[in-house]
């Protein structure tokens, strides 16, 4: 699949901008300064308010560039909006705005990924800077990781990974409820079922900017509760298959918001559904439960399997079992 020029698979790299003129070309450079030869590179404006997309407009004459521009959207859509549109490659690459992709990353991730079949996204050693210029080394791991390990320590800088391209449609991409942390919600949907490693190299410069959201304390806040949302969705997906946003829609995403109210409330609800439903049953209480007692997996389960659960909600003994079988596939 797509593999030309000297048998490279073809990596499509996507870099989203919003008013970051002033880092466009040594970003844009780093790229285009590549050692791997069959690559796309997509650069997109997301409503710019500044100089950028007359910036990144200089480079539209380039072969292997495509500048897209339009309305703001938001980081998550505007870059899910650019995949959908423009991955046709083996690879699909995160690069952040800004950022500097050393000359052969792109090359030493996509042999990776070549060489194991296993793996569905990779990343490598990445190098902070900060505004007054001092570096500091992010992560310096060399061990394969999964979802299970993730969900206690995000390992990785977003602009830094890689990703099989089939492992991207099949996890669902990028959710764009949400806003921030979208990252961290895809990386956990995309390591379920294979695992992530790490070229041993540093082959990437993360700028750490004074407009980033960490600068912001109601962005800063948000971006912790969208994560706590993250691995909620995780537990309810590694004990029931699916979650409240799969199942709902982003109404769904409100359901578990931690609060024991809601918790009695879908419990209640979940009693009142048809026996012939155990699905959306099941998926209720299993909210319910996460909402009492947390990221706790198996005090989730143990809840949902005891014969307390059936008494709280009134589940007749027919549907009851079809639950368990649910369970336990």
């Amino acid at each position: 699949m797509n593999q030309t020029k000297n048998d490279e698979s073809k990596v499509v790299i996507f870099s989203v901008y919003y008013n970051r003129s002033y880092c466009v070309s040594n970003s844009v450079e780093s790229l285009l300064n590549q050692t791997h030869n069959n690559l796309k590179i997509v650069l997109v404006d997301d409503g710019s308010t500044d100089d950028t997309l007359h910036q990144l407009k200089k480079y539209e004459d380039l072969d292997k560039v495509i500048i897209e521009s339009g309305t703001n959207q938001g980081f998550t859509r505007a870059i899910s909006n650019a995949i959908k549109k423009h991955a046709d490659g083996n690879y699909i690459a995160i690069h952040g705005s800004g950022d500097n992709s050393l000359p052969n990353r792109i090359k030493s991730q996509a042999q990776l990924l070549d060489q194991n079949e296993h793996l569905a996204c990779v990343g490598c050693w990445v190098d902070n800077i900060f505004p007054n210029n001092e570096t500091r080394p992010h992560n310096r791991r060399t061990a394969e990781t999964d979802a299970a390990e993730i969900y206690h320590q995000n390992q990785f800088t977003h602009g830094e990974v890689m990703m099989r391209s089939s492992c991207y449609e099949e996890a669902g991409g990028y959710r764009t409820f949400f806003k921030y942390t979208q990252d961290y919600d895809l990386w956990l949907r995309l390591l379920e079922k294979k695992k992530a490693a790490f070229v041993p190299e540093v082959l990437y410069q993360r700028f750490v900017r004074e407009d980033g959201v960490e600068s912001n304390t109601i962005r800063w806040q948000a971006q912790q509760e969208l994560k706590e949302l993250a691995r909620r969705c995780y537990i309810m997906r590694s004990v029931v298959g699916t979650d409240a946003i799969k199942m709902f829609g982003e109404d769904g995403a409100l359901l578990l918001n931690g609060n024991p109210d809601t918790a009695r409330r879908l419990r209640n609800f979940a009693a009142g559904k048809n026996a012939q439903d155990p699905e959306t049953t099941l998926a209720l209480s299993t909210i319910a439960a996460i909402n009492e007692f947390g990221c706790r997996k198996k005090l989730v389960k143990h809840a949902l399997s005891s014969s307390l659960f059936s008494k709280t909600i009134r589940i007749v003994q027919p549907l009851r079992r079809r639950i368990l079988n649910l369970l336990n596939t």
